[in-house]
């Protein structure tokens, strides 16, 4: 009997990592998805690095911290061209 229903279990497994690995197709979900999460990284670095005594206090350090936000804040930009227009 426990064989029986651990065959069950593992079809059943079986058919879910299937179902896992078809990839739907891309929407622009996926898109605004990344556009949030590019912004709070943007947000987080101002916040917590680029405003900084630290950035303020060694130029190298603003330099370097003011070329990763501007870094950043390209891709923000390429993510939003991403969206489709309707």
């Amino acid at each position: 009997m426990a064989k029986k229903a651990f065959d069950k279990i593992a079809a059943g497994l079986n058919d879910a990592l299937e179902t896992a690995r078809e990839r739907t197709p891309y929407n622009d979900g996926y898109t605004h998805e990344a556009l949030h999460a590019a912004h709070i990284a943007i947000s987080m670095w101002d916040d917590h690095v680029l405003q900084t005594r630290c950035a303020e206090e060694f130029p190298d350090v603003r330099a370097a911290t003011e070329k990763a936000a501007k870094a950043m804040a390209d891709v923000y930009q390429l993510i939003g061209q991403k969206f489709k227009d309707d």
